[in-house]
């Protein structure tokens, strides 16, 4: 998993331009949702550019959640989500049942898509089809509550290391910009063998 730490042993040099580039996508994301891709070879150092950023914007008022491939390696279907809910809405799984329970998690939609990341099963009647829209709707709503945490009311969702991540939590990574229009958010994601590209 993804976890912003405070100190590293080697000092973090060499990516000026990097960092510099980062804050301006930051200062962007005001009001919109910007996507940036953090493209490079395994072993390049894309982690720890993330981590640097989520500790700096941290500091400059942010609230910061991050999410990677499950630890096992196995894909588990909407592992990463299941870890950005519970960073987003200060809780653990115990916590986003409970809100399943209550049946009080934002609209319809959001909670199907909550109920859906604790009980992975597609869509009754359907074969091989995800529920992906919901879950997102869910992250969705969990960042419109999360953005009140923040003194800048912008949220940073960080995903490393997304080409392991399972597919279901990949195109819940694709579908949330749309739902996200007049938020504050920085969706950072590390991917692998893919261009550098930014997207709104």
């Amino acid at each position: 998993s993804f976890y912003p730490v405070t100190a590293q042993v080697h000092p973090f040099v060499g990516r000026d331009l990097e960092m510099a580039q980062l804050e301006e996508y930051r200062d962007a994301a005001t009001d919109a949702v910007v996507r940036v891709l953090i493209d490079g070879e395994v072993g390049a150092g894309k982690t720890r550019l993330l981590t640097e950023a989520a500790e700096a914007f941290r500091d400059a008022g942010d609230l910061i959640v991050g999410a990677a491939p499950h630890p096992s390696g196995a894909p588990v279907p909407y592992g990463a989500i299941s870890e950005l809910l519970c960073g987003l809405l200060d809780t653990q799984r115990d916590g986003l049942s409970a809100l399943a329970r209550a049946g009080t998690f934002g609209s319809p939609l959001a909670l199907a898509g909550l109920t859906e990341v604790l009980r992975p099963e597609g869509l009754r009647g359907t074969d091989g089809e995800s529920r992906a829209g919901a879950v997102a709707a869910a992250l969705a709503t969990a960042v419109a509550t999360a953005r009140e945490r923040a003194p800048t009311a912008r949220v940073v969702i960080i995903v490393d290391d997304l080409y392991a991540c399972d597919g279901l939590s990949v195109e819940v990574v694709e579908a949330l910009p749309r739902l996200l229009a007049g938020f504050s958010v920085l969706l950072l994601t590390a991917d692998v063998h893919h261009e550098v590209r930014r997207g709104r």
